[in-house]
């Protein structure tokens, strides 16, 4: 090698460090940016993930695509396509008044956003396996997490003959983040440690804390949104290993005969006494009325565990595949479980029919309305030999985005307006359950003509319960939990008060 092949070679070197530093530092401002939006977006005593989630999720995907254009590093636009889901959960947060359906859709656009990451940084297609996919998310979101914090260090040169203030303040910005956590929760924990800390940020740093609450948090945000940048820099990810254990078919086969034994004495009992009517004799001191309206909440965790049985033998043990009779032992665990799954159903439904519609009634008919598409799946699997995660997936996001509209309090309040008010005793309407989404139907019964006074008393005291909370919201305004529904409902209730 002569002398300019040697200086060719140090130059190309120089480059590539310095073009590393620069990515380096364009992740860094990226992250810092994401942690400042998080900060704003989600920091603060009872904020919840509203309008803000809204807002911080549309800007991420913005930020994101900025900062993949800026590195060149978009190898898959289709990838892109997976903003969609994000961004229609995330705005469902800002249509509904909050629920436990909101955080759902939090832990949804987590992990959909990394998958969005994984697509667009690699050359992949839709086809690949789903479940390479789906484990690469779940490592995108947590084995880099370690990963993190270091790169912002990067950009001070690593040596062997680093000063020692050097290192201890290389130190001290890789032990912020744990000191921050624990301040902050013994700033939560001890209202008297809280003062003191306020007290001393407000004469140190001229600022409260809530502002220095704010600041803290950049950090810790910025070094977890650093996670999925990292994998920016990682053109060779290794795939990961499929889970996968050989099993025994004869211990498998019996662990299998005896719950189908258990769940076939089970289904018969239905088949004889609950979707007959009580036409058989019902032992002394039980009542067909209550014996059939309980019970639903029990038998939907008992199909979520079957599930999870035939998932793991499915997809992780080897002998399934291997012996005809453990699959079939597999399709009469299905037949089984869509006898629970109707049961539960049929509890559920006429137990709506004695006590209305609530969101977490809608809920569960939702979710075993998805039990009965995944069982057909997993029978199509068993059979025919199809995929089975692609459609599990895709059926699961689906049915995300239909749970954020049935499991709505003003989808449950409309239900209930159509079934009972309409086409049932009015004295069956129960008021209680409206929320201040669903104030303008309250305030339209009020208005009808053919509403019976006892019904009006009692939508009236309502309405005067939500105009009240309605103020109190409002005193203590808090732009990150707007909803629409909610906010088109206080100014109905506001206008009829003023009246």
């Amino acid at each position: 090698m002569n002398e300019n092949d040697v200086l060719v070679l140090d130059n190309t070197c120089e480059n590539n460090t310095c073009e590393k530093k620069s990515e380096t530092i364009q992740l860094a401002l990226y992250s810092l940016a994401l942690g400042a939006l998080f900060s704003l977006c989600f920091t603060g005593k009872d904020v919840l993930p509203g309008l803000s989630f809204t807002v911080f999720c549309w800007l991420s995907i913005i930020l994101f695509f900025i900062l993949c254009k800026k590195l060149n590093r978009i190898r898959n636009k289709r990838g892109f396509l997976w903003a969609a889901p994000i961004l229609v959960l995330s705005f469902m947060n800002c249509i509904f008044s909050f629920s436990i359906i909101h955080h759902l859709n939090v832990l949804a656009v987590h992990y959909l956003f990394a998958i969005m990451a994984l697509r667009v940084t690699e050359e992949t297609k839709l086809s690949d396996d789903i479940y390479q996919l789906f484990a690469n998310a779940l490592c995108c979101i947590f084995q880099n997490v370690f990963k993190a914090i270091p790169i912002f260090s990067i950009l001070v040169k690593k040596s062997e003959s680093q000063s020692r203030l050097k290192k201890v303040l290389i130190a001290c910005l890789l032990s912020m983040p744990v000191i921050i956590i624990v301040l902050l929760l013994l700033i939560d924990a001890d209202q008297v440690f809280s003062f003191y800390v306020e007290e001393i940020s407000r004469v140190v740093f001229s600022v409260n804390t809530k502002t220095l609450m704010h600041i803290m948090i950049i950090p810790l945000a910025a070094a977890y949104f650093a996670c999925y940048g990292s994998h920016l820099f990682y053109d060779d990810r290794p795939a990961v290993a499929r889970l996968s254990a050989k099993g025994d078919h004869v211990m498998l086969g019996t662990f299998l005969t005896l719950l189908n034994l258990l769940f076939a004495a089970f289904c018969l009992i239905q088949l004889l006494f609950l979707f007959t009517g009580g036409f058989m004799t019902l032992p002394e001191d039980i009542v067909y009325s209550e014996y059939a309206r309980s019970g639903f909440f029990q038998l939907l965790f008992v199909t979520v565990i079957n599930f999870a049985v035939l998932i793991v033998c499915l997809e992780f043990v080897q002998v399934t595949r291997q012996f005809r009779s453990i699959k079939n032992l597999l399709i009469f665990l299905c037949v089984f479980t869509g006898i629970l799954i109707a049961s539960s159903v049929y509890r559920m439904l006429l137990y709506i029919g004695a006590y209305n519609f609530t969101q977490l009634r809608l809920m569960v008919l939702t979710f075993l309305a998805m039990e009965s598409i995944l069982l057909l799946f997993t029978l199509c699997h068993l059979i025919k030999g199809s995929i089975l995660y692609k459609p599990f997936a895709y059926t699961g996001m689906a049915f995300l985005l239909v749970l954020n509209v049935t499991g709505s309090g003003y989808f449950a309040c409309r239900l209930n307006y159509e079934v009972y008010y309409h086409t049932m005793s009015q004295d069956k309407l129960d008021v209680s359950y409206f929320s201040m989404d669903s104030a303008p139907l309250l305030l339209d019964i009020y208005g009808d003509s053919d509403t019976s006074p006892v019904l009006k008393d009692a939508i009236e005291e309502k309405i005067l319960s939500l105009y009240t909370k309605g103020q109190k919201t409002r005193s203590d305004y808090i732009w990150q939990n707007f909803s629409i529904l909610e906010s088109s409902g206080y100014k109905a209730v506001e206008e009829w008060a003023g009246n």
